[in-house]
């Protein structure tokens, strides 16, 4: 399991990101350099930066369930 990256729950559906509620996942999203590049359509963390990307759902990476205030 890599610890460089960690599962939201986001999802990609119809072309549009959402958290799995069908409400919009971000407005203005952080991605990584060169994200979102279609290689999949769940949504990870970079852990070190904050900074979101697009990763194969079947992937195996820990979850963030929350984060400190």
């Amino acid at each position: 399991i890599s610890t460089h990256f960690f599962w939201t729950n986001g999802e990609k559906h119809s072309g549009k990101w959402d958290w799995g509620t069908g409400h919009p996942a971000f407005s203005n999203p952080k991605w990584s350099s060169g994200q979102p590049d279609g290689s999949g359509t769940c949504l990870a963390v970079y852990a070190h930066t904050g900074f979101l990307d697009d990763q194969p759902c079947e992937t195996q990476y820990n979850y963030v369930c929350k984060t400190r205030p």
